[in-house]
């Protein structure tokens, strides 16, 4: 009874944890985050009901509301009607499969880009962040929760004093230019990974990597697609110069774009040196196969002449001397060795081995 009871017991601590991990994790998604930016300071904020935050809305010029999750539907929903955002505006911030993208509304501008990072499984992974951006208020919303909030908040609390001097869209630069500079590390990821398999193609010529070189292609093609798409993004939303953004915040938004230009530079040659890796691999295989079919040569060569031996004693002739020679045997045996050991210097000396 005793060890029936203990087990009943820790089943109830077992589903306790699992229900306040659960709990926890519920939390996190739902969680939202209001910061403030004053001329003195910073307030923060952190809630599950938006209409929790409303109040506090009117406090500052500066306002950045963060969703911790896109599943955070029903906040999501009642931001927008507060706001007044566009039914397609909403749309597209719950569609994490879009490339990034910016669009202009009335009062307001969405932007959307992916953050890449290096999974647990050491393969890059995607997430869309999404911003939206009005004059007075600036509204981040992530795939699904994570570490990005409090990255981005440590970045902007250290320049405070300048995001409420110059506005959200400072702000919004502040952030983007945070998820870019992660892109640098992608690429220094795929440059490591390029790397490794050229090694392994220099140091095992005779082995095939196809598959790596396969699977390294499609990664540099995602980053490709998402760095591209950003560029043009940021090329149209510098063109276009919204009302969102003051023409003091061009030129962070213009250092940006130039980081991302780069990126997009080096993928692009990381394009070219992943075909002149698979043009090696293809040279090593090549070059095993053609070793191959040389060994098989000389072999062939060899044995033609010891082929042709045989098969002039293999004649049923009746009259043939050299069958009835004691010693006949033994002695084509012999003139067989030699003829073998004077090809193999032949071709020693020729180089050919």
């Amino acid at each position: 009874m005793k060890s029936q009871k203990k087990v009943k017991n820790h089943e109830r601590i077992i589903n306790k944890k699992q229900l306040n991990d659960n709990r926890k994790e519920l939390s996190d998604t739902l969680a939202q985050n209001l910061i403030l930016y004053t001329e003195t300071g910073t307030e923060n904020f952190e809630t599950e009901n938006f209409e929790q935050v409303l109040p506090k809305l009117k406090k500052s010029k500066v306002k950045w509301i963060h969703f911790n999750s896109i599943q955070n539907i029903d906040s999501i929903e009642k931001a927008g009607q507060y706001f007044d955002f566009h039914p397609l505006l909403i749309e597209d911030i719950l569609n994490p499969g879009l490339l990034p993208k910016g669009e202009y509304y009335k009062n307001h501008l969405l932007f959307t880009l992916k953050m890449l990072y290096v999974d647990k499984m050491n393969d890059i992974a995607h997430e869309q962040i999404s911003f939206i951006l009005g004059n007075d208020y600036l509204i981040t919303l992530q795939e699904q929760p994570g570490d990005f909030f409090n990255l981005a908040k440590e970045k902007t609390l250290n320049q405070k004093g300048k995001v409420w001097k110059n506005g959200t869209d400072y702000l919004f630069y502040i952030i983007v230019d945070l998820i870019v500079d992660n892109y640098f590390n992608i690429m220094e990821y795929l440059r490591e990974q390029l790397d490794e398999i050229e090694d392994l193609l220099v140091e095992s010529p005779n082995q095939n990597y196809i598959h790596n070189l396969h699977e390294i292609r499609k990664k540099i093609v995602l980053v490709r697609k998402y760095v591209f798409s950003l560029l043009e993004s940021l090329q149209n939303l510098i063109s276009d110069e919204p009302d969102q953004i003051s023409e003091s915040n061009y030129k962070y938004l213009n250092d940006i774009k130039d980081h991302v230009q780069y990126n997009f530079e080096l993928v692009e040659s990381f394009k070219e040196d992943q075909r002149s890796l698979v043009e090696l691999n293809q040279s090593n295989q090549s070059n095993s196969m053609t070793q191959v079919m040389k060994t098989l040569t000389i072999i062939t060569s060899i044995f033609i002449p010891l082929t042709f031996i045989v098969g002039l004693y293999g004649m049923n002739f009746h009259y043939m001397p050299e069958l009835n020679w004691r010693w006949g045997y033994f002695g084509v045996l012999g003139f067989m060795v030699i003829v073998t050991a004077l090809m193999i210097w032949y071709m020693k000396r020729k180089r050919w081995l």
